[in-house]
């Protein structure tokens, strides 16, 4: 395979993969504004077209308020996983397939012969792949994002400014999903690592709320863009090139 073709390739999984991100933030952000205008529509007293919904939510109601939960908190928490979680895909995605463009970015990794005989180069390489992402989630956020820039060649400033609410989203995802969203030392650490301060202790609810789901999906639409675009600036020259040749 030639050199343009190998990296325009490349070039067009990357972009699919921000496209597929951006349709999903899409979709979120769809699934917020069908949520709130339907808890709206079932407070409408002067509207009971369907009182089946209302009745829906004010069951919804009653079990959250015995949760300390409120329904706001509950869907803005159940989005907020689905907003995390997309960016965590999209990090994964692109790192896989550059790794597996470029294996060499994760040194010399030791495979167990009956692995490299029964496998393909593909397989090997992703396998690699996902005990390189493990590692790098193990670390802290700032050498996460590090290694991350390093791995993907990107200049760690340009998200610099993103990637700390990021990294506070997946943290106050985990105390939803592991700790009823209540502050944990884990947590604090989080975020301080990445220059956040919190007023709150450890056990207060921290639940998220639409103002808050609003503006972390703000900032983790800016960083995937920003590296999308990092990541696009050095392939669109063989992406133009092979479009060419297509037509």
């Amino acid at each position: 395979m030639s050199s343009d073709l190998f990296k325009a390739k490349l070039g067009r999984s990357l972009i699919e993969i921000q496209q597929r991100f951006h349709q999903k933030s899409i979709a979120i952000a769809d699934s917020a504004m069908i949520l709130v205008s339907s808890h709206l529509l079932s407070l409408d007293e002067d509207d009971l077209s369907d009182p089946e919904l209302a009745k829906s939510f004010r069951s919804l109601e009653s079990n959250l308020t015995n949760a300390g939960m409120n329904i706001e908190n509950h869907f803005a928490g159940m989005l907020l996983t689905s907003v995390v979680t997309e960016v965590e895909t999209y990090l994964i995605d692109v790192t896989k397939i550059l790794l597996l463009y470029y294996p060499h970015k994760i040194g010399n990794k030791p495979f167990k012969l009956k692995d490299a005989l029964n496998k393909t180069r593909d397989e090997l390489v992703l396998e690699a792949a996902e005990k390189h992402l493990q590692s790098l989630m193990h670390k802290s956020p700032k050498e996460y994002l590090k290694d991350l820039a390093e791995l993907m060649s990107i200049n760690p400033r340009l998200v610099e400014e993103s990637w700390p609410y990021f990294v506070e989203a997946k943290a106050r995802r985990d105390l939803g999903v592991h700790n009823n969203w209540k502050v944990n030392p884990t947590y604090r650490r989080k975020v301080e690592q990445v220059g956040f301060s919190l007023s709150e202790t450890d056990g207060m609810f921290l639940f998220a709320d639409n103002e808050y789901l609003l503006d972390t999906m703000n900032h983790c639409n800016r960083l995937v863009a920003s590296i999308g675009d990092q990541l696009q600036s050095q392939y669109s020259l063989h992406i133009q090139v092979d479009s060419g040749d297509d037509s």
